[in-house]
C-alpha cells in the first residue's frame, strides 16, 4: 500500500516498524487522505508509478 501521511505520523509508524518511508519530498501543505479500490485494474500509469517508487525504495 502507497499512502501519504503527516511526517510526524509517518516516523512513528516506521519506529514500530509498521511501514517504511520513502525519500520522496512532496512540498505542499494541507490534508493528506488516503483511497483505494478494489475493483479496478491497475491501469498503465499506476502501474509505472508503482516501478518507480519499488526503485527508490530497493536505492535507500
Amino acid at each position: 500500500m502507497i499512502g501519504t501521511a503527516s511526517h510526524r505520523a509517518a516516523r512513528r509508524f516506521e519506529q514500530a516498524c509498521a511501514l517504511r518511508i520513502l525519500p520522496l519530498p512532496l512540498n505542499s501543505a494541507g490534508s493528506v487522505a488516503m483511497m483505494w479500490r478494489q475493483d479496478v485494474g491497475q491501469p498503465l500509469a499506476l502501474q509505472n508509478m508503482l516501478n518507480c517508487l519499488r526503485e527508490v525504495a530497493g536505492a535507500s
